[in-house]
């Protein structure tokens, strides 16, 4: 995204800020601290699953699309 790791945070907050403008996005963490970038208004949804059950279960619900 960015030739630094700071540069790349900035664009990943623009696109998220974007994406509350009608672009869907979905943002699955493990850590607390990466949902800094994560703009007000934006719908958080806690999960306990691990990632590859969180991708499991996604992807049966929009048929693997």
């Amino acid at each position: 995204m960015a030739k630094n790791k700071d540069e790349a945070r900035r664009a990943f907050a623009a696109k998220l800020n974007d994406a509350l403008t009608g672009i869907h996005l979905i943002y699955a963490v493990a850590e607390k601290e990466l949902l800094s970038p994560v703009p007000a208004g934006s719908i958080r949804i806690p999960a306990s699953a691990g990632l590859a059950t969180i991708k499991e279960r996604f992807m049966a619900r929009i048929h693997g699309n």
